[in-house]
């Protein structure tokens, strides 16, 4: 499954995270957030940035959140 949404260089590194528990339970948490407000990125947009760079070239990754709920 992980090698139909990833490059083979990103799958290989990310395997390891993307089937664990925690990752599974993120993913849930975002699809719920999704049913309340508008969640950004568009989920098809989620990992684009896999899409357009190589984890073989890839020298740092940046990840950061801006986050505001009101519950």
């Amino acid at each position: 499954m992980i090698d139909k949404i990833f490059k083979p260089d990103w799958a290989k590194a990310i395997n390891k995270h993307y089937s664990s528990d925690k990752f599974s339970l993120l993913g849930s948490k975002i699809a719920q957030l999704r049913r309340q407000v508008k969640v950004y990125p568009e989920k098809d947009e989620v990992f684009r940035a896999f899409e357009l760079t190589s984890y073989n070239e890839t020298k740092v990754v940046i990840i950061g959140q801006d986050l505001l709920l009101c519950w």
